[in-house]
This record gives structure tokens, sequence and C-alpha cells, in this order.
């Protein structure tokens, strides 16, 4: 994702971006946790469904997403995805 648009006021993102960008980002969560449980290996207990920021609130004007919502989610996702692959990582090395 090159960015997300702002809303009309640039008070906040615009919701189809940042949904369609939260779909990628779980859908890669969903296969880094699918290989994880594949090699028995359990799910870090700081990468449980809900370990994740709060919720995104909409702005007041422009129907968008308030942006420090949205980057403290990404961020969340994307340590998220970041620990499963160390996950893998390690256990790549641990069967070399």
């Amino acid at each position: 994702m090159d960015g997300f648009r702002t809303t009309k006021f640039g008070n906040g993102f615009v919701k189809e971006d940042v949904l369609s960008y939260l779909s990628e980002l779980n859908s890669k969560i969903e296969v880094l946790e699918s290989e994880l449980r594949s090699k028995d290996i359990p799910i870090p207990q700081d990468c449980n469904y809900g370990s994740e920021v709060g919720v995104l609130r909409t702005t007041k004007i422009g129907k968008g997403f308030v942006k420090e919502d949205v980057l403290a989610y990404l961020d969340a996702l994307n340590s998220k995805i970041s620990r499963l692959e160390t996950e893998i990582k390690k256990s790549q090395d641990n069967n070399n």
C-alpha cells in the first residue's frame, strides 16, 4: 500500500482504502498462523486474537477513520505479522 487517501477535509483516511489494506494484513496473519499450526508450533500469547489496539473511530466530517486510530491499528497488526514471521524463522532455524 503506497498510502491512504485522506477524507475531504484531511482529518481522516478513506474507509475503503483502510478496510482493503486491513483485509490484506489479516489475510497475511491467517496464512502465517496456519503455517505455525501446521508445524505444531503454538501461536505466541501476544498474538492471540484481539491483542491488537482498540477500535477505529470514524471522523465527524468526511466519513473516514481517524488517522491516529488507523496508524495505531496498523502498527499493531504489523507487529503481530513480524512476531509470527520471527516464530516461523526460529522453527526453520531449529530444523536446520
